[in-house]
């Protein structure tokens, strides 16, 4: 019996140095990976600085392109967005008024009008609805 004890004594401790030895490795691996998040959440700062930086300068050029169209008679502008890429004619349409845009869209490929329109339907979040609506 007092064998036995002493057996069970000496696996608890085991047991005991385990736990021990696998809270340190949870602490060691806790600093790590919140060291780690400190660097992605500064990297993401970074980037989201960046991508404003750039965003704003794509804007002002979006827009003049979109006043450079804007002022050229339709078919003539339809001429030359056929050929650009459609992410970009889109850009460019959203930034005009709806009738200038719509004149464009009118002059423009029927096909690659149909597209941007899917674009730009896809870029509109929808319409929110109450739930107090009938």
């Amino acid at each position: 019996m007092l064998l036995d004890l002493d057996q069970q004594r000496i696996e608890m401790e085991r047991r005991a140095q385990a736990l021990e030895l696998r809270e340190k490795l949870v602490d060691l691996m806790e600093q790590r990976l919140n060291a780690r998040v400190g660097e992605l959440q500064q990297l993401k700062a970074e980037l989201e600085k960046l991508l404003t930086s750039v965003s704003g300068k794509d804007d002002k050029e979006l827009s003049q392109l979109a006043n450079i169209y804007g002022a050229m008679k339709p078919t003539a502008a339809a001429v030359v967005l056929n050929r650009l890429d459609n992410a970009i004619v889109v850009d460019v349409l959203s930034r005009m008024p709806a009738k200038k845009s719509g004149k464009l869209m009118e002059a423009l490929d029927p096909a690659k009008a149909r597209y941007l329109s899917e674009m730009m339907a896809a870029r509109t979040p929808p319409p929110v609805v109450s739930a107090t609506a009938p």
